[in-house]
């Protein structure tokens, strides 16, 4: 059953289901986290069940915190847990933003994540860390430093839509943000120098 994760080719729109269910389960434990670290996390934690993730997840429902604990897959009771409970049940071909955004955990962000790299001729946009840096640098966009929610998500995506669209008419979004996201993560934060102390 081959169902690694790869961040640097994530995406894929021939997926079985069961690599379906695992890039789910990825792009939920790595919100706000470092895609390497997780990625060879979640990989590891897929093999040694044998089964096909949700298949492992549903006869050991009741088990599921244990799981998630044992791996350290935190944050348990705001994320992992819940969401793992909620997506064993659901259809990952046919789901809609809004029907995984309903599920404790998961926001515009995951949501968008997961179809955009799952599914073909999607047009949305992924507003991480790394792609509203992007913005700001490439496009002169004023955006937040952390991922914003809610309306203020759906503005910023639609201006980012237009803007990029005006530039590149063709644009192909699972690869442009596959590509704003190598090249921001490669270029790390800029940070301030720190101060001398005087003693």
């Amino acid at each position: 059953m081959k169902t690694e994760i790869k961040p640097e080719r994530i995406t894929d729109y021939n997926r079985t289901d069961e690599e379906l269910q695992a890039f789910l389960i990825f792009a939920i434990a790595v919100a706000g986290k470092q895609a390497n670290a997780v990625s060879t996390k979640v990989n590891r934690m897929l093999s040694s069940w044998g089964a096909a993730p949700f298949d492992y997840l549903r006869s050991n429902r009741n088990k599921i915190e244990e799981i998630m604990r044992g791996w350290k897959m935190g944050p348990y009771e705001k994320r992992m847990v819940p969401a793992m409970n909620a997506i064993i049940d659901m259809d990952l071909r046919s789901c809609t933003t809004a029907d995984l955004e309903s599920i404790m955990g998961v926001g515009p962000k995951t949501s968008r994540f997961f179809i955009l790299h799952s599914r073909p001729n999607e047009k949305m946009v992924v507003l991480d860390v790394h792609l509203l840096r992007y913005l700001r640098q490439e496009y002169r966009i004023k955006t937040p430093k952390q991922t914003p929610s809610g309306k203020r998500y759906l503005d910023l995506e639609a201006e980012a839509i237009r803007r990029i669209e005006a530039k590149n008419p063709n644009v192909n979004w699972a690869e442009f943000d596959l590509n704003a996201w190598m090249l921001m993560r490669s270029k790390g934060e800029k940070r301030k120098p720190l101060k001398n102390k005087s003693k």
